[in-house]
């Protein structure tokens, strides 16, 4: 998501999980365009997809790959890291506790 709208808006958005409207969304970049209704968002992928269209698929596999080899290759070097880390996080008996919890509510709401 930094990536995508930068660190504030991360830092905003991401800790307190934000459900945000279509508006905000456009204003801090997470979204290239709203469109209005079904309809509306039918013509904007066409129009989006006929852009597409006009760049050979080469060129646009390669564009893609240069803007993200530097993100790509970081996140391959941070993998085992953030891998041992859930599974600590995951595992600990806090965590455990809290998963059981809440799964024991779920199962009140069934009943």
């Amino acid at each position: 998501m930094v990536r995508g709208v930068g660190l504030r808006q991360a830092e905003r958005c991401v800790p307190l999980a934000l459900l945000m409207g279509c508006d905000e969304a456009l204003k801090i970049g997470l979204v290239d365009e709203v469109a209005e209704g079904e309809d509306g968002l039918a013509d904007a992928v066409d129009a989006a997809l006929k852009k597409l269209k006009t760049i050979p698929q080469q060129a646009r596999a390669a564009a893609k790959l240069q803007l993200r080899r530097e993100f790509a290759s970081d996140m391959r070097t941070r993998l085992e890291a953030d891998t041992e880390n859930f599974v600590e996080k995951i595992t600990s008996p806090e965590m455990q506790g809290a998963l059981g919890a809440y799964l024991k509510s779920l199962e009140k709401r069934k009943k």
